[in-house]
């Protein structure tokens, strides 16, 4: 399952490619402590979730399948 890595910088739309959801939960954290983007999220195609939704997700093992994937 394919993720995006999301931000809004200056009414600009920014948005990475992530394999894995560990993939995009390390860019999320990235963007979000050591770059500051505001406002970080993280999409499975279906829904947007925040850092902390996206870690609780994982915690429930509702996207947790592709953490563990192997690439």
């Amino acid at each position: 399952m394919p993720f995006f890595v999301k931000t809004t910088i200056d009414g600009h739309a920014i948005q990475a490619p992530a394999n894995t959801a560990k993939e995009a939960f390390a860019k999320a954290i990235e963007w979000q402590i050591v770059r500051q983007f505001p406002a970080v999220t993280i999409s499975d195609g279906t829904q947007d979730y925040s850092i902390a939704e996206f870690s609780e997700a994982l915690a429930d093992d509702k996207v947790a399948a592709s953490w563990r994937r192997r690439p």
